[in-house]
């Protein structure tokens, strides 16, 4: 839907690794909320610059954050819904000052970490069953991709012009690791 359009932010790492601290809110404490991925993107490293939210990131990144800032905001508080819609990269900062936001309510965050599922060089069967695994274990699982530069800039042409009902294929451009 449309409020979880993240415009033209390279957010997307937060957007999931905050989905997936939604999920472990649910699943260890029963609170069904949605949280801000704005007050992710206005707080961390200060919401400008070349390393700020929209730059990219990986869900490590998110976890390190949440160590130090133990603050977990509800999207419905004031000023916490999405609006970096059209904030970029180096070109611009966070539309919504970190100040603004507010912070009541809010979850403390006890603990937070990362770990990995195992599916790069598994053949199928191995990784479908390792994600399984987790989902079964009551643990959200995150997601990523790496394509280095070629398979970036072929991603994002696809994504800025292709329908909705396009498939993109990553098998070009990917990148062992």
């Amino acid at each position: 839907p449309s409020e979880r359009d993240q415009g033209w932010c390279g957010n997307c790492w937060v957007w999931a690794s905050t989905g997936a601290l939604e999920i472990e809110n649910n699943v260890r404490s029963g609170i069904r909320d949605r949280l801000s991925i704005q007050y992710f993107n206005s707080r961390y490293n200060g919401g400008a610059g070349s390393g700020w939210a929209c730059c990219g990131g990986w869900l490590g990144q998110f976890t390190s954050f949440y160590s130090g800032d133990t603050t977990a905001v509800p999207w419905s508080n004031a000023h916490a819904g999405y609006g970096d819609y059209y904030s970029y990269c180096e070109k611009y900062a966070t539309a919504v000052p970190a100040s603004s936001i507010s912070t009541e309510p809010s979850y403390t965050i006890n603990s937070i970490s990362d770990s990995s599922v195992e599916t790069a060089g598994t053949g199928q069967s191995v990784a479908i069953s390792n994600i399984k695994s987790a989902l079964n274990d009551n643990r959200p699982v995150w997601y990523a991709f790496y394509y280095g530069n070629n398979g970036w800039n072929a991603f994002e042409n696809f994504w800025m012009s292709e329908s909705e009902n396009a498939v993109f294929d990553p098998n070009p451009y990917a990148v062992e690791e």
